[in-house]
């Protein structure tokens, strides 16, 4: 009995979340479509003259709106279908690529170095809070000063980094990955020494009797 109703019970927990996210996607939907709603309809009472897409003004008309409202103009408010042939344009005259593969492309370099800095930061954190974890006086001595570090504001350090690491002759990427790094550590060690000191004593202390090291209870 106790074992069925566990089962019923989580059976429940995960429909009630199944439901939940459900209707999360449902309520993203909707006000995605209530924002296209509300951007063409303001168009189709209160905008320019709609024309064909791709053409410019002095073209056939296909609707002329009763009214014209300043915020809905084609310069402030440019139809949905007049957007997505933009990313088909050369990004620039004479370009041979379009926006889309412009964007694309800064887009990859933009994650590259988000990637970066992201490893970076991840092999520091998980280096400093296992040393925390292995010694206290490491962590008495070195803890206060990785909070402080969280006190300063990036803004403050990242002009010093670019000029710094550009005064040494370091690309740009190494630059904007350190800054990358310094914002990923500390939530990564703090997150981490939690976790290793998570596991339940009785474990450790049966680790212990099995003679295991230091580094086989960390693998473990």
């Amino acid at each position: 009995m106790t074992t069925a109703s566990a089962l019923l019970r989580r059976r429940s927990a995960a429909t009630s979340r199944g439901r939940g996210r459900g209707r999360g996607v449902g309520a993203v939907l909707g006000l995605i479509v209530l924002v296209l709603v509300f951007w063409e309809g303001s168009k189709f009472i209160g905008g320019t003259p709609w024309r064909p897409p791709g053409l410019l003004p002095g073209g056939p008309v296909i609707w002329d709106p009763p009214f014209r409202w300043p915020f809905a103009s084609d310069l402030n408010l440019p139809h949905i279908w007049n957007i997505g042939l933009v990313f088909l344009e050369p990004f620039q005259r004479g370009a041979e690529r379009n926006v889309a593969q412009f964007l694309f492309d800064a887009a990859l370099y933009t994650w590259r170095e988000a990637f970066l800095g992201f490893a970076l930061g991840t092999l520091l954190g998980l280096g400093l809070a296992t040393l925390f974890v292995h010694s206290r006086w490491l962590e008495r001595s070195f803890v206060p000063y990785v909070v402080a570090s969280q006190t300063i504001p990036i803004l403050a350090i990242a002009p010093m980094v670019v000029v710094v690491l550009g005064s040494l002759g370091y690309p740009p990427l190494v630059s904007k990955a350190v800054i990358s790094m310094y914002l990923c550590f500390f939530p990564v060690a703090i997150g981490m020494v939690k976790g290793l000191r998570s596991p339940d004593p009785l474990q450790l202390d049966l680790m212990r009797t099995y003679s295991a090291g230091g580094t086989q209870v960390l693998a473990k």
